[in-house]
């Protein structure tokens, strides 16, 4: 069973990841349980856009969505979830839903980016 949890550090995406943490137990191995941590970061320019610049800003994002996630996938992990995390950068919804659509044999989606 696949999940996916867009994930934003708000106190609905905290929930989110604690529900499903708690019905670990219940839900068992059977049939195997993976979840999908998406963080989606806004655009930003905060550099000229040139080689160094862009280097800098990738870092950038990776570093933010990497602080935001590791707690939520610890949660996840010591639940005994398979829990993996990536992040994108562009508009919430829009990127939300081309990763959904890239997904295959998505269980369950639960949203509650709290800006949208």
């Amino acid at each position: 069973m696949k999940i996916l949890i867009p994930y934003d550090g708000s106190r609905h995406a905290k929930a989110a990841v604690a529900f499903v943490a708690a019905r670990a137990a219940p839900i068992g191995t059977q049939p195997a349980v993976s979840v999908l941590l998406l963080n989606v970061q806004e655009p930003a320019l905060v550099t000229f856009p040139t080689p160094q610049g862009r280097a800098r800003l990738a870092n950038f994002y990776k570093d933010r969505a990497n602080r935001l996630l590791q707690p939520a996938l610890n949660t996840l992990r010591k639940a005994g979830i398979d829990a993996k995390s990536t992040y994108v950068v562009g508009t919430p919804g829009v990127r939300i839903a081309r990763v959904v659509t890239r997904l295959e044999k998505l269980a369950a989606f639960l949203i509650d980016y709290e800006r949208y």
